[in-house]
């Protein structure tokens, strides 16, 4: 990695510019992206007054180039922590606005978008005695498609941005040897690996089925924590 520092006066702020996810560096042209004003690097340090004379003409265009097996992500860098549209297909043009609105140190970051496919890995858990345990057994029906739900661990591809929904279903069905019984898995959550929830509907759920939506940004396994209970 290489930073790029410009130094354009000795008064004013500090602006960082950087590739938080993905390979690639920054281009940095003038606001018609037309003349290079600073070579490419994966990191890019403005020290800017508010009589810069690159502002002054309309400022900064911060152009991602990423390597080859990436692709621009969405039309959005966060600024210090927070998702701003760029509205430039990628590039982000700093202007004497950006300049007064944005503190001193302001970070501005930005992800390229992988093709390696994402997987997401759903399988069944249990709340029971007071805590969780994966529960491997058929009784719990899950899956990608409302209409098509099943038993067992399952993972399935898809790309970086994609919208996944899962799904789940408790079963009902006969206590061996009491046929006037049914046990019935009311639905708990969806919860990490480490158990930590995604969406919790409580120890005291009554609702056997749902779902989970979520954006596809990195490998996942989720558990779908049932708890059963007898009737």
């Amino acid at each position: 990695n290489s930073t790029l520092q410009a130094n354009f006066s000795k008064a004013g702020k500090t602006f960082y510019f950087s590739i938080r996810t993905g390979r690639g560096k920054l281009d940095v042209f003038d606001e018609r992206g037309e003349t290079t004003l600073l070579p490419s690097a994966s990191e890019i340090v403005l020290n800017l007054s508010p009589d810069d004379e690159n502002l002054e003409r309309g400022g900064y265009l911060i152009s991602p180039e990423p390597e080859s097996g990436w692709k621009y992500g969405e039309d959005e860098w966060y600024v210090n922590g927070n998702g701003i549209p760029s509205g430039q297909y990628g590039q982000y043009l700093f202007t004497y606005n950006d300049y007064s609105r944005y503190p001193d140190g302001s970070r501005f970051v930005y992800d390229f978008k992988a093709d390696n496919p994402i997987k997401v890995t759903i399988q069944t858990g249990m709340w029971s005695n007071n805590s969780f345990s994966l529960y491997t057994h058929g009784d719990f029906r899950i899956g990608f498609s409302a209409t098509g739900l099943s038993s067992g661990q399952q993972t399935r591809e898809f790309s970086y941005g994609d919208r996944v929904t899962i799904y789940a279903d408790g079963a009902d069905y006969a206590v061996p040897g009491e046929s006037d019984r049914w046990r019935y898995n009311y639905l708990r959550g969806f919860f990490t690996t480490r158990w930590q929830a995604l969406d919790d509907l409580g120890e005291y759920s009554q609702t056997s089925a749902g779902s989970y939506s979520f954006t596809a940004t990195k490998d996942i396994t989720i558990n779908i924590v049932f708890m059963p209970t007898i009737r």
